[in-house]
């Protein structure tokens, strides 16, 4: 089963906004891809599922010791989180300030 990553844009720039994609990868390949969206206070959020490396022939995506890395708007997201099928993971997108 794929594994699934949910959380806010944090200091979001302009030009992200509600329907921007959002890319998950796994070194060089795209595993998942979901959209922005916003909660009733109309804080940025997302939610993508991260396909596993034995799904549908994707051996470049998700296992336990990879790491997956985000873009949102064509724009890439610091850090990483492993990739971890076991539970819904929360992990807000921070960007830079001032980004």
């Amino acid at each position: 089963p794929p594994a699934v990553y949910y959380g806010a844009l944090v200091n979001a720039p302009a030009g992200i906004a509600v329907g921007a994609t959002v890319d998950a990868r796994v070194g060089e390949s795209i595993c998942g891809s979901g959209v922005v969206s916003a909660d009733q206070d109309g804080n940025l959020r997302y939610t993508v599922k991260v396909e596993a490396a034995d799904v549908g022939g994707n051996a470049g995506c998700g296992a336990p010791t990879r790491d997956v890395t985000f873009n949102v708007g064509g724009r890439d997201v610091p850090g990483t989180i492993k990739w971890d099928n076991n539970k819904l993971r929360k992990h807000d997108l921070e960007f830079p300030s001032g980004g």
